[in-house]
């Protein structure tokens, strides 16, 4: 349910992000208590995590070679492909390009044209999110910076690029005032009501996420890995959908990529790209049921994904892990 209506917020995708958000109540409280981290795949070992850690200097100026990604190349790789997986996993977004508006806040407000409510959203400046009234009134904030989530956690190899790590991509709001938030194509994070960090997993989490009512937790990941099948030489993004339980610990993925080609409408990929970011996956949402009488493909857990790059929306069978 959203708060008055009114939570919701969908806006272009390189500046202001969605944030979903069920009941909170009218006394708002703050974000995020302290945390256990471990990584998504192909993290530091133990002994490493005790051991590793640039200097401040390097840590600062995040020129250590990012481990974010799980590079499966079958073989070595040449100088150029090295190169492509830098470029890729240092893909980003401009955290803005001009200087803002003088006015600010809510200028305009007719009540009669619009839905009564409480508004939570992020932006494309704040490594935060904001929830407002409809006067534009702060009621609360929640701030966690993602270098501060490294530092408390495995402190590995910080990524290659820090363009999307000052801004969360996306929110979601418990009933209690916790909330998760995605770091493009960095990491995932939990954090209380107060803005005490309580999780955070590192990885190619990107772009949105939907949470289940037991706590589960669907996003989108991508990883730079070369699949011989699309391209032999040159490493793609590929896309997943991955099932966390509520402490952020992974519990099953399924492959956008195979769950295209093993299906009915495998040629959607007859136009698609050889290389590079070939989905961009943008937005995913778990289906309610709501519509499987009218359409059995939308049935209750079947999970809905927008791909840029295919033009495409595509509803998922989790079970059968294909487009259906």
């Amino acid at each position: 349910m959203e708060i008055g209506g009114s939570i919701g917020f969908r806006s272009s995708e390189s500046r202001t992000a969605r944030a979903r958000a069920p009941i909170f109540g009218l006394v708002i409280a703050a974000i995020v208590s302290l945390i256990s981290l471990g990584g998504c795949g192909g993290r530091d070992s133990s002994e490493d995590r005790e051991t590793a850690g640039p200097a401040t200097a390097e840590m600062d100026q995040w020129e250590k070679p990012g481990g974010r990604w799980h590079r499966d190349s079958g073989g070595a790789l040449t100088e150029e492909q090295l190169a492509e997986f830098e470029r890729l996993e240092s893909i980003g977004y401009l955290s803005g390009s001009s200087e803002p508006p003088d006015a600010s806040g809510v200028t305009v407000y007719d009540s009669t044209r619009t839905w009564d409510g409480l508004n939570l959203y992020t932006s494309g400046h704040l490594a935060g999110a904001i929830l407002m009234d409809m006067r534009g009134d702060v009621l609360h904030t929640w701030s966690y910076p993602f270098i501060e989530a490294w530092r408390a956690g495995p402190r590995g190899e910080l990524p290659k690029s820090s363009k999307a790590s000052g801004f969360w991509r996306r929110a979601y709001l418990f009933e209690n005032g916790d909330i998760l938030a995605v770091f493009d194509g960095h990491g995932l994070i939990k954090i209380d009501k107060d803005s005490n960090l309580i999780w955070a997993r590192f990885g190619g989490f990107h772009h949105d996420l939907d949470v289940m009512e037991d706590g589960r937790i669907y996003v989108l990941l991508r990883e730079a890995r070369i699949v011989p099948r699309i391209n032999p030489d040159h490493p793609i993004l590929e896309e997943f959908i991955v099932v966390l339980d509520s402490e952020g610990n992974e519990l099953k993925r399924v492959s956008q990529l195979e769950a295209i080609e093993k299906s009915p409408f495998a040629s959607l990929l007859d136009g698609m790209a050889d290389r590079g970011d070939i989905f961009h996956t943008n937005t995913i949402e778990v289906l309610d049921g709501r519509l499987a009488a009218r359409l059995p493909a939308f049935r209750k857990g079947n999970v809905l994904i927008c791909i840029r790059e295919l033009d495409n929306i595509a509803v998922i069978d989790m079970e059968r892990a294909e487009v259906v």
